[in-house]
């Protein structure tokens, strides 16, 4: 588009001595020139009938600013972690925000292992253009260690170039802890004594159950059971969530129990507390009623 301005000086198509002609020109700049990075240098030529030709060039730095942002974006149902095996999703966009095409473009995301980019149009040249982004997708399973540490799960990924520096971003989800123990006591069994199955002799063993029951979301360490009444005691005990383990132990009837009806209320209520590092003490009680017989004989006879 080289344009003569037209004027009285070149009016007549003559360039007179010491006279001067002027023009105009433009040139719109292309991606290639900023990515190659030389200067845009351009060479014109003057000639006329009566000389020889004249050369002249104008050359324009160009300057070179590759960038990249990476955004990372984490959702997981319910908005916290609050179990082992929940997934934990994740979005990650890198645009070029530089004016430099990048090439060899990397993601490097060493918490997770099934990094994906989504393949596109966008990204099907494996060059990322001058306001492009590309979309990547990936998920990490939540592990027991993670929700028992109750820190927040960070995910830092990183994208990088030929052309430009690293740049870097995290995602961080909230991990929610529920510690919870539970503790049933039952009767299993009434045996010994007279035999017949029921309180209501001196020697009948009580037999019961104990179950520690793990309902939180949290491994509990260091569970303690104890039982009062029978002198029960269990330490050390480690319950992962959903487990539990049932402790056994028993109560041998004595005549004081039968002869106070169980202290006057007819039961001996026995009681059993469950405790952890991470919980407080929950206890679970059994009744069983006493069934005493008082009797009395008389047996008179003639002696002589």
């Amino acid at each position: 588009n080289l344009a003569l301005v037209a004027d009285a000086a070149s009016a007549d198509g003559e360039l007179d001595v010491g006279e001067t002609w002027s023009y105009t020109a433009s040139h719109v700049v292309t991606q290639a020139e900023i990515d190659a990075g030389a200067p845009i240098v351009n060479l014109a030529t003057a000639d006329s009938v009566q000389s020889g030709p004249d050369s002249d060039d104008a050359s324009v730095t160009v300057e070179q600013a590759p960038s990249l942002n990476i955004v990372k974006d984490a959702s997981v149902a319910g908005g916290t972690a609050n179990a082992a095996g929940e997934v934990i999703n994740y979005a990650i966009s890198v645009q070029n925000t530089g004016n430099q095409t990048l090439t060899g473009v990397t993601v490097a995301d060493p918490f997770i292992s099934n990094l994906t980019l989504v393949a596109d149009a966008a990204s099907a040249d494996g060059e990322l253009d001058v306001g492009e982004t590309w979309s990547y997708t990936a998920s990490h399973v939540v592990t027991q260690a993670e929700i028992d540490a109750g820190n927040p799960i960070v995910n830092l990924a990183t994208a990088d170039s030929v052309q430009s520096g690293p740049d870097s971003d995290d995602a961080s989800v909230r991990v929610e802890q529920a510690p919870a123990i539970a503790v049933d006591k039952a009767i299993a069994s009434i045996t010994g004594g007279n035999g017949n199955i029921a309180a209501d002799a001196p020697g009948d063993q009580l037999n019961y159950t104990i179950t520690v029951s793990n309902p939180g979301n949290m491994t509990l360490t260091d569970v303690t059971v104890t039982d009062v009444l029978t002198g029960f005691n269990a330490a050390g005990v480690t319950l992962s969530p959903g487990q539990s383990q049932v402790f056994l132990t028993s109560y041998t009837l004595t005549q004081l129990d039968l002869n106070s009806n169980g202290g006057g209320d007819g039961y001996i209520e026995n009681t059993a507390t469950a405790d952890s590092a991470q919980t407080g003490p929950v206890s679970g009680m059994e009744r069983i009623q006493l069934l005493p017989r008082p009797s009395l004989s008389l047996n008179k006879a003639l002696v002589s």
